[in-house]
This record gives C-alpha cells, structure tokens and sequence, in this order.
C-alpha cells in the first residue's frame, strides 16, 4: 500500500530538557568545591538550586567530565557546611554540572532535609511585621527591600 503524498513519517520528539529529578528543587545561593574522582580535578562553582538526592552547581569553566564520575563536594549554603559524596549526572560546558547525592549517612540527610526546610520556609516574623509597617505608608523602600531579599 502505497502513502499517501504530502504525508511525512514523523519521529517522536525528545524532550531534551526534561526534568529528571525526583525532588522538587529550591533556589539556593551557596559556594561549593568539588573535587572530582576520574578526573583528579578541582573546580568551584555557585550551587544554584538543590534538593533531596542532589544539587546543581553554576560554574563558567569549561569542564571535560564524564556523566557518572563520583566526586567530593564540599559546600555553603546559608551558613551551614556540609560534605557529601556525588555522582555527575549532568555536564553542561561553561554552564555547570548537576550531582546527585550517594548519601549513606543519615545525619547527612536530616542535615540536608533541615537547609531545604529553612529555604523552603516563609519569611520570618520580623520581615512580615515591617512589610506591615510599610503598608500602613512607614519606611515603604527599605520594608519591601527586606521582603524582596526573604523571598
């Protein structure tokens, strides 16, 4: 049986950006070193947003690592330190490179749990009551700065 004309086969489309991640992701501004097993390489890097099983870490260098390479990470996150053990599952040259968490630790984990819940968390009181204070036409400029920031 012949096709008809004008008709084309078309190929299922891949969703190249499809989010892989189990977890739901929190936007974080934190400083991060990693060292890189395979590669006996260091580079450091801004982690842009994390979760549960992993983190994602900006870094403009143009890095040539393998998907699957187990690393050391070392970073900050609103003051609190923490060191975990990862697996690179996403390389993207000059932009930076997403890790998923091997944590066998369960402190570790109650530590991670703890930083996603206070990124995840309203603003404080003290940010409420001077957005309050700013509705009601007192130092509007620096209240909604405060509020900006804590969101």
């Amino acid at each position: 049986m012949a096709k008809p004309e004008g008709v084309k086969k078309q190929k299922p489309e891949k969703n190249r950006n499809k989010d892989r991640r189990k977890q739901e992701r929190f936007a974080c501004d934190g400083f991060a070193e990693v060292v890189v097993d395979d590669a006996a390489f260091l580079f450091r890097g801004n982690i842009r947003n994390l979760s549960l099983g992993g983190c994602y870490i900006q870094s403009h260098a143009r890095l040539q690592l393998n998907r699957g390479a187990e690393a050391d990470l070392h970073f900050n996150v609103g003051g609190d330190f923490f060191h975990a053990r990862a697996q690179i599952m996403l390389v993207r040259t000059g932009a930076g490179v997403g890790f998923e968490f091997l944590i066998d630790d369960p402190e570790l984990q109650r530590r991670i749990a703890g930083l996603i819940e206070k990124l995840n968390i309203a603003p404080s009181t003290e940010v409420i009551e001077q957005v309050g204070l700013a509705e009601k036409g007192a130092r509007r400029g620096a209240a909604r700065s405060l509020w900006d920031r804590a969101r």
